[in-house]
């Protein structure tokens, strides 16, 4: 799905307020190869854009009829409210390289649950920078081989040369753990009791004795 866009005239809190008044949302769209435009378009449309193209790096606008490919830099919204209130768009193109997070998705955790194991997921992105022709949709981490207590690092994903991240190849991606209830149970398990001891009587004593 591509995202309609118009420039829009004038800056400004009061004029933001207008805008958004009118379901719109403002915005703006830089690169290396242009000034930057501010934008606008329909808030209802940006939502279903959103939905439409969920968990994809690389998104198309078209602006009065010039389609761009972007990334999104920043949504500035009210959590509380669920309603954005500005976007910035990156004009990006083949030949450059681009800095930019790219979502992990985990696949195989029903397998790992099947064991008694908790997925902890340590991280949900990675930093990275790349040609745009090499930018990836996803870095997709298969957890259903992991035993209780193993974990998979940065250096353990297939990451392609050609893209640098921007974190330590050991930090931990995520990692099984045991239930807490388990945990509990298995120590309650382990308790030794102590064996109990019989004091000898005053027969057995005297016997002893002689």
């Amino acid at each position: 799905m591509i995202l309609e866009c118009k420039k829009r005239e004038g800056t400004g809190k009061e004029k933001a307020k207008k805008i958004r008044a009118e379901k719109n949302i403002p915005g703006i769209i830089y690169g290396k190869k242009m000034d930057p435009i501010s934008i606008v378009f329909k808030a209802n449309e940006f939502e279903k854009f959103l939905r439409h193209n969920h968990g994809k790096p690389i998104y198309s606008i078209n602006l009065e009829g010039e389609e761009k490919m972007v990334v999104i830099k920043e949504k500035q919204q009210k959590p509380w409210r669920n309603e954005f209130v500005h976007i910035d768009f990156q004009e990006i193109h083949k030949g450059e390289t681009i800095h930019l997070n790219i979502p992990i998705h985990f696949h195989g955790v029903a397998e790992v649950e099947k064991k008694g194991g908790i997925l902890v997921k340590n991280m949900h992105e990675l930093e990275i920078a790349c040609m745009v022709k090499d930018i990836p949709n996803s870095f997709d981490v298969d957890v259903s081989t992991l035993d209780l207590n193993h974990s998979i690092r940065i250096s353990d994903l297939n990451i392609s040369e050609d893209i640098k991240v921007y974190a330590d190849e050991n930090s931990t991606v995520c990692s099984v753990t045991v239930p807490r209830a388990a945990i509990e149970e298995a120590a309650e398990a382990a308790e030794v009791t102590e064996p109990e001891v019989i004091g000898k009587g005053k027969k057995e004593e005297e016997e002893e004795a002689e």
